[in-house]
């Protein structure tokens, strides 16, 4: 749609910039926290195609060590869905993957 998807790190929130805005619509967290509904510093943003109902937002939630998966609706207007996490971690057979000298 041409919008563009901000991680405002510092202030705990996603925002929205429609083409033409002259400011950023806040669509997920909005103040520090580590419930479902709030993010701690996210750094990074991924977009996830999804099937039928909507897109995938990945948020990568660098304070509370998770990424949550947020449900992106094509319908405009319709509220953002209700947010899956999975904490972080190191991934199993990290340590197998390095190379041998």
């Amino acid at each position: 749609s041409g919008d563009i998807l901000v991680a405002d790190t510092f202030n705990h929130r996603i925002l929205r910039w429609r083409i033409g805005a002259s400011q950023g619509d806040v669509i997920f967290g909005g103040g520090p926290g580590s419930r479902l509904d709030q993010l701690n510093k996210p750094a990074a943003l991924a977009l996830a195609p999804g099937r039928g109902f909507g897109d995938r937002l990945l948020i990568a939630d660098t304070g509370n060590h998770r990424v949550l998966s947020v449900n992106i609706p094509k319908a405009k207007g319709t509220a953002l869905g209700a947010p899956t996490a999975c904490q972080g971690g190191s991934p199993r057979g990290a340590r197998r993957a390095r190379s041998r000298r």
